[in-house]
């Protein structure tokens, strides 16, 4: 049986486009990509508010708070387990891994 593809930084390939499936997960690696050290949860939740949710939101603080959710529960400890990145909910600040560095986005 042959084994599943994988990318340079040992990450499998199905893994890598799974977890990047979502647009959320993206800005949230490509925001730690471009920082060179911890992030913390709040300024990824501005990036994601800035980036992919609309402009005109009726109720900012519910958006905010829906986002603080989602991240501390199912996008970053995605990205932790992918190997992507090091997440410390405790603190509430994220890294990208050497491995998450590997996976640039096309400019």
């Amino acid at each position: 049986m042959s084994e599943k593809p994988q990318r340079p930084n040992g990450i499998p390939i199905d893994t890598v486009f799974s977890v990047l499936s979502n647009e959320h997960r993206q800005v949230v690696l490509t925001s730690l990509l471009r920082e060179n050290g911890p992030v913390s949860v709040e300024a990824l939740i501005d990036h994601i508010v800035r980036e992919v949710c609309p402009v005109d939101e009726s109720r900012p603080d519910k958006l905010r708070t829906s986002m603080a959710v989602r991240l501390h529960h199912v996008h970053l400890p995605l990205l932790h387990d992918a190997g992507m990145i090091d997440y410390d909910p405790e603190r509430k600040m994220a890294e990208v891994t050497d491995a998450g560095q590997m996976i640039k986005p096309i400019p």
